[in-house]
């Protein structure tokens, strides 16, 4: 089995913040990093027993775009969904990143 814990938190590690769209090569990375996260969201959900082991840890970690993007997953395949609101909400509120103020917000307000 893929090591997705490490993997997920690698990837998300490499997502654009606000200021990094102006440089073509991070944009670039960007963008590979998030097919690579895409395929392993995937990939996760269908292995939902050993996958909502690894969103429930990943909703703990000190990055809050891997926390992002776990809470978007969790709610996404139907695990820890009253966990992943709470994240979402944490992030919306305290974030200093307005990128990913912004994504928590789209991504509660789809849910309500």
């Amino acid at each position: 089995m893929k090591d997705y814990y490490n993997l997920f938190i690698e990837y998300s590690n490499q997502l654009c913040s606000k200021d990094d769209y102006v440089n073509k090569q991070k944009v670039k990375v960007h963008n590979i990093a998030m097919k690579n996260l895409i395929q392993i969201q995937r990939e996760i959900a269908n292995d939902i027993k050993n996958g909502a082991v690894v969103l429930i840890k990943l909703l703990e970690y000190d990055n809050e775009k891997v926390r992002l993007n776990a809470a978007s997953q969790c709610l996404q395949i139907g695990i820890q969904q009253e966990k992943a609101i709470e994240v979402l909400r944490k992030i919306e509120r305290n974030s200093t990143d307005k990128l990913c103020q912004f994504d928590a917000q789209m991504i509660l307000k789809d849910i309500h």
